[in-house]
């Protein structure tokens, strides 16, 4: 990965844009390498989650668990502690509200967001977002 950064450094040219990345890039090496990240997420449709696990268990400093009820994640609640909740397509403003209430009850704190597709791309900077905002930490 530093091998790939230091490529970059001389495409990018201008050095206040290579601080700027570096920091970014340094700021994912840090999740990346330093601790395995626990992930749900939670949607309707079954084919869309099925995606969402192959992408949330594709780096091997993450562990996924997609699951299509609000009854499945509270179990999954009980056997893993989570360090992010997903929600995905298919749950409502007020469902994904009422599920946040009781998974807050179980694991205060965790971080809750809505995810709404778009790829690998957005779901890891989405997931990085949250990560880097429940740990206080400014890019």
């Amino acid at each position: 990965m530093l091998l790939q950064l230091q490529s970059n450094s001389s495409f990018i040219g201008n050095n206040r844009l290579f601080k700027q990345n570096a920091i970014y890039s340094l700021f994912i090496i840090h999740y990346s390498f330093t601790f395995m990240v626990h992930i749900l997420a939670v949607g309707r449709n079954p084919d869309i989650m099925a995606v969402i696990d192959r992408l949330l268990n594709a780096p091997e400093n993450r562990s996924g668990t997609a699951v299509t009820t609000a009854a499945a994640a509270i179990a999954a609640f009980g056997e893993t502690r989570f360090d992010l909740v997903l929600l995905c397509a298919g749950i409502s403003e007020q469902e994904g509200a009422a599920l946040t209430a009781q998974l807050q009850q179980l694991q205060p704190g965790v971080p809750v967001i809505r995810h709404y597709g778009g790829g690998s791309g957005l779901l890891d900077n989405e997931i990085h977002a949250a990560l880097a905002s429940q740990n206080n930490k400014k890019l």
